[in-house]
């Protein structure tokens, strides 16, 4: 039996096809979030959850970063999460200072049952 020829990526042609399926991806996932989940988040704090669960204690910056806002975009987005009590924001915590969040309790259980 022949060994598969070794498949040739390009990287430009791969960055073309990343491109025109993530708006689909993005339309499946905010439809499925309004009909599941609409009162409880919108796609970008849903967004902010996800990476600060894989990322705790990650800077603000990382956050904004992440999203593709700007910090005080982020940091309404965080605060209003941390008033909620889904979130902790620490300041002066991180390797550079600044403010740092972490998901807590709440929003792990929700992050992590997204069938319930």
């Amino acid at each position: 039996m022949k060994a598969p020829a070794a498949m040739v990526i390009i990287p430009h042609g791969c960055a073309r096809e990343v491109m025109e399926t993530v708006p689909s991806v993005m339309r499946f996932i905010c439809m499925e979030m309004r009909s599941r989940r609409a009162p409880l988040f919108s796609v970008p704090q849903f967004r902010v959850l996800t990476f600060l669960n894989c990322r705790p204690g990650a800077p603000l910056s990382s956050v904004a970063a992440h999203l593709g806002v700007t910090r005080s975009t982020a940091s309404a987005m965080v605060d209003r999460l941390a008033r909620r009590v889904l979130v902790r924001v620490a300041w002066g915590r991180g390797s550079h200072g600044g403010i740092t969040a972490r998901v807590l309790g709440g929003g792990v259980s929700w992050w992590g049952d997204p069938g319930s």
